[in-house]
């Protein structure tokens, strides 16, 4: 879809409205993919704003690859207002449903950092009180060769936050935060705001 098919997927949508045929989520979603692996970021958010002016409820294929496309260019910021809105919605319930758990194992890779991004925002916001996390990654029974997720996520969490990570025996698919980590982490920040 690289080369100029994103540009063909806004000729169709637009050819759609030419010919009296009410584009649909799925006609929004294949332009949407098309413009994200085109790198046409600012064409994927205008296809989720006329989705919205059109009245065309976005799903969670929507909102995946609109994040994933956010995530690609370092637009992390909007990538997770998206998370927050797509929350709102009741997508990613699954991520959201404990307060202490968060459950990633279905997330793309894109997903689950934009995903633990807003979960720290809310630890440092003070709307999420710090305790140990849970944070479920899922082994990857469904690779082929090696769980990917697990070591994303890891690796986001220490190397981009500074954030100490406990395994849990006998489970690599699960990944605890503790509060003490936070603490140092949410610390480190509050000192840093200061200077």
């Amino acid at each position: 879809e690289k080369g100029g098919q994103w540009e063909k997927a806004l000729e169709i949508v637009k050819s759609m409205e030419g010919r009296g045929v009410e584009p649909n989520v799925n006609s929004y979603n294949a332009a949407i993919s098309a413009c994200a692996k085109g790198g046409q970021v600012d064409k994927v958010l205008e296809l989720l704003a006329s989705m919205d002016g059109r009245g065309i409820v976005p799903s969670v294929i929507t909102y995946s690859l609109v994040i994933e496309a956010l995530d690609t260019e370092s637009r992390f910021e909007d990538a997770v207002a998206l998370i927050q809105e797509a929350r709102g919605l009741g997508f990613f319930s699954k991520a959201f449903s404990e307060l202490y758990k968060v459950d990633l194992h279905y997330c793309s890779t894109a997903i689950a950092r934009n995903i633990m991004r807003l979960v720290l925002a809310e630890l440092q916001s003070g709307f999420r009180t710090p305790g140990d996390i849970t944070v479920v990654t899922g082994w990857g029974k469904h690779s082929k060769d090696k769980a990917v997720l697990p070591g994303e996520v890891r690796s986001f969490l220490q190397d981009i936050y500074n954030l100490e990570l406990t395994e849990v025996p006998g489970n690599k698919g699960r990944l605890i935060l503790p509060s003490g980590s936070i603490k140092k982490w949410l610390g480190g920040r509050q000192a840093a705001d200061l200077e």
